[in-house]
């Protein structure tokens, strides 16, 4: 996995927008996965849109992995390749 672009957004917790490229995936690309940091804690979410549930304002990602225990594998990958990435640059 390879961070193609990482895009600073320093509002908040939100630090910035990433595109990852997966070799292994047939160079699979996915653009504008968030990236955010609060305290010692990082995370990233999909690509997302807003929608209304309930009257309440939620963001729903566009893809998602349907085995839990394989998005938490994959999303500790992203936050490596993000903390390797940062620190060359």
């Amino acid at each position: 996995m390879q961070i193609i672009e990482f895009l600073i957004k320093d509002r908040g917790s939100l630090k910035g927008h990433v595109t990852i490229k997966i070799p292994t995936w047939g160079d699979f690309i996915i653009e504008n996965i968030a990236y955010f940091e609060n305290g010692d804690k990082r995370w990233i979410a999909f690509p997302s849109r807003q929608i209304e549930d309930q009257r309440k304002k939620v963001w729903k990602p566009y893809m998602r992995f349907e085995d839990a225990a394989m998005g938490r594998k994959f999303n500790e990958k992203v936050l490596e390749a993000i903390k390797v990435y940062l620190e060359i640059k």
